[in-house]
């Protein structure tokens, strides 16, 4: 199997997302095990130092994980490769069902995992065993035990390389929309407010969380919130305080679907209604640029519309491939998209990312949040729409990004 990095694309210097010390990791939140690894690979073996035994034992049974599964796979043939991802086969997760991970939530996962795994298995990859040719399962059997040890992996990895930013992800808090979003969807919300005191306890509960994380969204996260609905509802003006509110809400919510730092030289205009073109740089090797042809065209389309690359030597927008590197796009708008030269082209993840990454190009933000969680004491995260490619590995091209590229492009 072809690996950009057979294609011998060497770089010198990766200017990655999250080069060193002083930038928080950038990673999906259904990025890929081997994504992870790569991160954790960037980082300073100090990073385990601040983490409990059970991360790291999660983190020592995931890689081995992945090691025994690319020895299996290479005494199989092609066609009868063990894979624990496929298209389509991916959940996300959801605003309603957010993810949530902590050390203590790592160590009841991995000792649930202990109990319940078939000892065969276990002996392998929890208990040190040698690695074997084939699983001591069915093959069904080994790949549902190997999706939960890899799970649990991408959780201790994560947790792992967010750690050592947790004031950081704590002021991210401000950015959960999960109020606005479950306030506009409320029914008879107006009547509920005005007769808050009336309520039921569990409502009045329910609701107040909801406009707290609300008025976070203006004021950021501090007591301020707390205290200015309480207020409203001892001066019985808790709608007056959503109305007040809501402005900010819906402005951060929209942001994240909107194109920030449009493309001058993308041309769409009535001359080709249904055609854009994006000047992209040559790649020296034709099997990138077939790659980079196919899959743009197949993602980027909607209803007869259509963006095309043109491919020229002197365009900006270019791609290079850094072996093991994170994905990323140099900022909303960039010029410079990176890959990991390790990583197959004929991978769905692979395909999947540059499309993902050449979003960025055109100026769209991810739209996913994580933070801290200073009441459940965990990371929380959650992708805002599990259908739209900017959040989520499941997403494709929706309508709402035609309608934001034409509203920014079409002259």
């Amino acid at each position: 199997m072809k690996t950009l990095l057979s294609f011998a694309l060497i770089v010198l210097t990766a200017n990655v997302a999250f080069a060193g010390a002083h930038h928080k990791p950038h990673l999906m939140p259904d990025a890929t095990s081997e994504e992870y690894r790569a991160a954790l690979a960037k980082h300073p073996k100090s990073i385990f130092f601040n983490v409990s035994g059970a991360v790291q034992d999660a983190i020592t049974h995931g890689e081995k994980n992945m090691n025994w599964l690319k020895h299996m796979n290479s005494f199989r043939k092609p066609d009868n490769q063990l894979r624990l991802t496929k298209p389509g086969d991916l959940k996300g997760h959801p605003i309603e069902t957010p993810s949530k991970y902590s050390p203590e939530i790592v160590e009841a996962d991995l000792a649930q995992l202990k109990l319940d795994m078939p000892q065969a298995l276990k002996a392998i990859l929890l208990d040190g065993g040698a690695l074997t040719q084939n699983p001591p399962t069915d093959d069904e059997t080994y790949i549902i035990w190997a999706k939960k040890v890899d799970r649990l992996y991408q959780t201790a990895t994560r947790w792992t390389l967010l750690a050592p930013y947790l004031p950081q992800m704590k002021a991210e808090k401000q950015n959960d929309v999960r109020g606005y979003y479950f306030l506009v969807r409320e029914a008879d919300l107006e009547k509920k407010l005005r007769d808050f005191s009336n309520l039921p306890a569990l409502d009045q509960t329910r609701l107040s969380g909801l406009l707290e994380t609300l008025c976070q969204n203006t004021e950021g996260v501090t007591t301020r919130c707390g205290r200015s609905l309480q207020t409203a509802v001892n001066s019985k003006k808790v709608f007056e305080f959503y109305t007040k509110y809501h402005p900010g809400g819906e402005n951060l919510w929209k942001g994240f679907f909107a194109i920030q730092n449009p493309r001058k030289e993308l041309v769409w205009n009535a001359q080709n209604p249904n055609l854009a073109v994006l000047p992209f740089k040559t790649p020296t090797i034709p099997e990138i640029t077939d790659f980079l042809a196919v899959n743009i065209s197949d993602e980027w389309k909607w209803n007869g519309w259509q963006l095309r690359l043109d491919f020229t030597p002197t365009a900006d927008v270019h791609v290079r491939f850094v072996p093991g590197t994170t994905p990323n796009v140099n900022g909303l708008g960039g010029n410079r998209i990176t890959m990991d030269a390790n990583a197959p082209l004929t991978e769905w993840d692979v395909q999947w990312t540059i499309r993902h990454e050449f979003g960025h190009v055109l100026g769209f933000p991810d739209c996913y949040i994580e933070f801290f969680d200073t009441v459940e004491n965990a990371m929380i995260n959650y992708q805002i729409d599990v259908d739209n490619m900017m959040c989520s590995r499941k997403g494709r091209m929706q309508e709402k990004h035609f309608e934001e590229m034409k509203l920014n492009y079409y002259k």
